[in-house]
Parts: C-alpha cells; structure tokens; sequence
C-alpha cells in the first residue's frame, strides 16, 4: 500500500500559506519580560538575603558576648 500511493497516511487538503505579518511570538516583549522578571528575582533573593543575615548577626547565640560581659572580664 505504501509503494502504491506517495500520501498513503494523510492527504494535503490545502497547501500551507504563510502569513503576510508575524502575529507571535514578539521577539521585543519576550526580551523585555525576561529581563525585568530576571531584575524583580534578583531584587527578592537580595532582600531574602538582607533579611537572612539580618536576622543571625542581631540574634542572641550562644557564640556571641555582649559588652557588657567584655568590660566584666
């Protein structure tokens, strides 16, 4: 059956037409998304960051002394 018919598994009702004006994807507005989505994450890990380490140099740990236990020694 193959060998007998060249469209044996589908048959071409239209022939493609190609579009007159690009609808998508647009190249400017994906480039531009990217980059601000990139600049909002890396602004978020930063504060993520800020707060982290905020938070652990102004917890009290066991490592840490106080001034007022330096001036006692």
């Amino acid at each position: 059956l193959a060998e007998v018919r060249s469209e044996y598994a589908f048959r071409v009702i239209d022939p493609a037409i190609a579009p007159e004006l690009q609808h998508s994807p647009h190249r400017a507005i994906v480039t531009l998304q990217s980059v601000i989505y990139s600049l909002i994450a890396i602004t978020v890990l930063c504060v993520m960051l800020y707060i982290n380490n905020y938070k652990i140099l102004f917890t009290r740990s066991p490592l840490r002394v106080s001034l007022s236990e330096i001036n006692r020694i």
